[in-house]
């Protein structure tokens, strides 16, 4: 019995590890692909029967507090709201925090190897690269009417405009892509300390596969990405490279990227459209032929404008849309108005939802995560952070099942990281 007991406890944990593993490779592809993954790696978690002992607490887990405490929030409002179904929707695609929470409380077994599973990203940000290509030609080849709507791009490799579009939303994609380029140290580690190869090849093949994640977030011409990766660059090399490198080196490998950042972002034409909007981002302002002012700033105008009426409370999950379609038409913003566009900031439609609250709920949440896990252990949590902020400033990424499950998935990362190396 206790030969078969240890058969089992061995291999249950070995398949808790590789699902999650596999869950990981699974997030740069469409989430309708992650979804069975995590629920199987939830149930090989619970069959493990960690849950059975004692909970061990982390400082990395006030932030999943914060998040569960907006959860709870989210639920309340049903006392002065309403709109049940918008409610009850919210409280379902947030809900999974709590198992995130759990999961964390009790942690991952001594199988989980974070190299390891952060290659795991890396390898599916390349194949689903592949994958994409692939799905925009068979649509282009076919002419299949579904993914070839108005304003998409025949472009095969256009990764934001192409047809891909319609599958993979560019920002969700950029933020994986984006935690894939953060982990490259890692597959250098796997490859010279796992498998043995020389620093040469070890350095060679990071830096290629480096070179193919930045390439695929370009042919994605996300903004928030362009804007985040030489950041992202940075933190990795002063992260890694200043154990390894002299003062004089970091000094110009910085220069360097900052000097190709910044001729990237004063040339690329989606950047260009960004600085058109910025020196014309009066109210009123009529559609450039060369470079259409994108409607965000009109939003967020909107927002701020109406700000007396969201009280302490908001106005209510669900109600926000027809609220900002009502000042829209008001504001003289019709194309706003004819598109029903939300807040287009995660941070302001929690504060038009539920009120400042949950405002600062959210922004607690991510503000301290960079610094609750122990000093010198903070990568993957300043990454995680960092990418996320970002993408909530211009959009509402939380509101979607697919960046969620990369933000779930970032979070039990981080305490696999934090578990491992206080082991």
């Amino acid at each position: 019995m206790n030969q078969f007991m240890l058969k089992y406890k061995t291999g249950i944990e070995w398949l808790s590890y590789i699902l999650f593993a596999v869950t990981l490779f699974s997030l740069a592809f469409p989430w309708s692909l992650t979804q069975p993954l995590i629920v199987a790696w939830v149930v090989s978690w619970l069959l493990e029967f960690r849950w059975l002992k004692r909970p061990t607490w982390h400082n990395s887990l006030i932030p999943q507090l914060l998040l569960v405490a907006l959860l709870i929030f989210e639920a309340l409002s049903l006392l002065w709201n309403d709109n049940t179904s918008a409610i009850l929707h919210e409280v379902n695609i947030h809900h999974p925090i709590l198992y995130v929470l759990i999961l964390s409380l009790w942690g991952v077994n001594d199988k989980y190897d974070a190299d390891i599973l952060r290659v795991s990203l890396i390898m599916g940000c390349l194949l689903s690269a592949v994958f994409y290509i692939g799905f925009n030609y068979h649509v282009t080849n076919n002419q299949i009417e579904e993914f070839l709507r108005p304003n998409t791009s025949w472009n095969i490799f256009d990764l934001g405009e192409g047809p891909v579009k319609w599958i993979k939303h560019r920002q969700h994609y950029s933020i994986v892509l984006l935690m894939a380029v953060a982990f490259c140290p890692s597959l250098y580690r796997v490859i010279r300390q796992r498998i043995g190869w020389s620093n040469i090849a070890a350095t060679s093949i990071t830096l290629i596969v480096a070179v193919l994640l930045i390439t695929i977030i370009f042919s994605t011409s996300s903004r928030i990405a362009l804007l985040l990766l030489p950041i992202i660059i940075l933190i990795m090399f002063f992260h890694y490279g200043s154990r390894y490198v002299s003062k004089r080196t970091i000094a110009i490998t910085t220069t360097l990227v900052i000097v190709i950042g910044i001729a990237i972002l004063a040339t690329h034409p989606r950047m260009k459209r960004l600085y058109n909007d910025m020196a014309n981002i009066e109210q009123g302002k009529t559609e450039n032929l060369d470079y259409p002012q994108d409607p965000r700033w009109h939003i967020w105008q909107t927002v701020i404008d109406n700000r007396d009426s969201y009280g302490l409370l908001g106005i209510g999950i669900g109600n926000d849309i027809p609220f900002l379609v009502e000042k829209y038409t008001e504001e003289g913003f019709g194309h706003e108005a004819y598109q029903g566009y939300s807040a287009h900031n995660q941070f302001m439609h929690k504060w038009i939802t539920l009120g400042p609250i949950a405002a600062i709920l959210l922004l607690l949440a991510f503000g301290l995560m960079p610094f609750m896990p122990r000093r010198g252990y903070r990568y993957t949590a300043t990454v995680t952070s960092l990418v996320f902020v970002a993408s909530m400033m211009t959009d509402i990424p939380l509101e979607f099942i697919g960046a969620l499950y990369i933000l779930y998935c970032a979070l039990i990362l981080i305490e696999t990281e934090v578990r491992s190396q206080a082991s």
